[in-house]
């Protein structure tokens, strides 16, 4: 194939060419060579190890940040001027390249060096707004898999460092997103254990931190989602009194005030 060729007769492989185009700022040039990496490495195993070098984790995160720009229409993003909200089209070819294998190369990187958890975290992350984009394209059953893919690297990072709060939050939001594929799948039984799950980690992020109106906003909104296939009086009640102490503060943000608007309204007589 002319690119492996051309791959081939430069100096360093085409690190540097490789490296340089998925940085163009033009989203319909790097979806179109991403969509040709995709079907160079189905022809030729061996370019896989270099394009994984040239996207590690950092440029994957930063490509999926760019999709996640194009899906909102963001037209102050260069090359995205004539994309409509909602497109998804670059989120889909990163995804195409991940699937034709390249994403065990680069989850192979960091055990090279375990103690770099900054990239494997950046690999979770990528993978759960991946899975977030899947979702908004309709694909819930791929949309799962990289959820669970996110997920069991967050898990192993929270496990390594109990007192993280970034990676704990990580795997509670990954919980959180899986219980929502199992719920519009029809399965609530599922739903509602993975939702268990997702407000147990994430009381304990609040115990570790009492005094932050953000974790408390974050637990109050998971256990709202959790209402939607849990039946329990408690958990309206236990909303009110999560996020009280910081209305009474005047620190509850609008998604705070809008959860404990819905616990009250819950929890009010019939």
């Amino acid at each position: 194939m002319l690119v492996a060729d051309v791959l081939a007769a430069q100096g360093d492989a085409g690190q540097a060419l490789l490296s340089g185009v998925l940085e163009l700022p033009n989203d319909a040039q790097v979806t179109r060579y991403l969509e040709t990496m995709t079907r160079v490495i189905a022809d030729h195993a061996a370019p896989r190890d270099l394009f994984a070098a040239a996207m590690d984790a950092e440029v994957l995160a930063r490509l999926v940040t760019r999709a996640e720009q194009q899906s909102r229409g963001n037209l102050e993003i260069p090359g995205t001027q004539a994309y409509r909200a909602g497109q998804t089209t670059l989120a889909a070819a990163l995804d195409r390249v991940l699937l034709s294998g390249l994403a065990d190369r680069i989850e192979a990187l960091p055990r090279a060096e375990p103690a770099n958890t900054g990239y494997q975290r950046d690999v979770s992350v990528s993978y759960i707004k991946l899975a977030d984009l899947a979702v908004a394209r309709g694909e819930g059953a791929r949309a799962e898999e990289l959820y669970t893919k996110g997920l069991a690297i967050a898990e192993a990072l929270g496990r390594a460092e109990p007192a993280n709060t970034g990676y704990q939050r990580d795997v509670s939001v990954s919980y959180e997103r899986l219980a929502e594929i199992a719920r519009t799948r029809g399965e609530p039984t599922q739903a509602a254990e993975l939702y268990r799950t997702a407000v147990s980690r994430r009381k304990a992020v609040v115990t570790r931190e009492p005094g932050r109106v953000d974790l408390a906003e974050e637990l109050a909104v998971a256990l709202a989602l959790s209402a939607m296939v849990l039946v329990d009086p408690a958990i309206p009640t236990g909303v009110m009194a999560l996020l009280a102490p910081f209305e009474a503060a005047g620190t509850l943000t609008a998604k705070g005030s809008a959860v404990l608007e819905w616990a009250r309204r819950e929890a009010a007589p019939s």
